[in-house]
């Protein structure tokens, strides 16, 4: 399988806090009651189906444990929750939001009954002459993941799901959020950090059926992700040679 392509953008980031930091996610700006007078770093209440996805896929059994969290909250609490986790979006030349993370938390709302959630605005590129224009700048800024459910790709930003209800499930995404849970690898300010240990672990690791063989995999995972195979991937946990400096270029090969 080549992977060459999806690794990239991760060699580029050279071992630095990339240009997604935790602005969206520490909001620090004014709340508006309209999405449409936002400025960067705004919160406003929007419509789950005017948000755009920048990726194909998300981990179900994370969306339904997330399904879960949100079920189990009153009208109030929810709401709360929400609020204060904001949906990073980038507005694009055609007047569309297009959510930079919290895919699964959104999908897990709607499935809650949520129409809205809430968002803080992480770029304003509506100024942006077309979206061609547009795709490449949020390619350099490592904003859109562009590898399917299978870790097939990179497609083109024009086939991404059209909605959050129709993203699809990769359930290696699932096992790497796991395997990060477990202390396999510890998590970093890295945009779709899981979505590399998921390609990683899928050249590698069988998930085993049932609820026994999956967690079986994931310790399996966990012990391969402190291997020197797993050496370059963002945030590895294992051992490194003397003197040595963490490897940003993912040798995934």
């Amino acid at each position: 399988m080549k992977v060459q392509g999806f690794v990239k953008g991760l060699a580029r980031l050279g071992c630095v806090v990339a240009a997604l930091t935790l602005t969206p996610y520490s909001h620090a700006g004014d709340f508006v009651d309209s999405c449409e007078r936002m400025y960067v770093g705004d919160m406003c209440k929007m419509a789950i189906n005017n948000l755009e996805a920048t990726q194909f896929a998300v981990g179900m059994r994370i969306v339904d444990r997330r399904y879960g969290k949100l079920l189990k909250m009153s009208h109030d609490e929810l709401r709360d929750y929400l609020m204060d986790h904001p949906v990073p979006v980038v507005l694009a030349p055609d007047g569309r939001y297009y959510m930079t993370d919290r895919h699964h938390q959104t999908l897990a709302a709607l499935r809650v009954g949520r129409e809205n959630v809430f968002a803080a605005l992480l770029h304003d590129f509506s100024k942006l002459p077309n979206m061609t224009t547009f795709w490449k700048r949020m390619k350099k800024k490592e904003l859109v993941y562009l590898f399917d459910e299978n870790g097939k790709g990179p497609h083109e930003p024009a086939d991404l799901p059209k909605h959050v209800r129709y993203l699809k499930d990769d359930p290696y995404r699932s096992l790497a959020d796991d395997v990060q849970a477990e202390g396999g690898y510890l998590k970093k300010p890295v945009p779709f950090q899981e979505f590399y240990w998921a390609q990683f672990f899928r050249a590698r690791v069988k998930i085993g059926s049932g609820e026994d063989g999956y967690w079986k995999s994931v310790k399996n995972a966990a012990r391969l992700a402190k291997t020197s195979a797993a050496v370059g991937l963002p945030g590895y946990a294992g051992p490194r040679k003397k003197g040595g400096r963490e490897d940003c270029s993912a040798r995934l090969l």
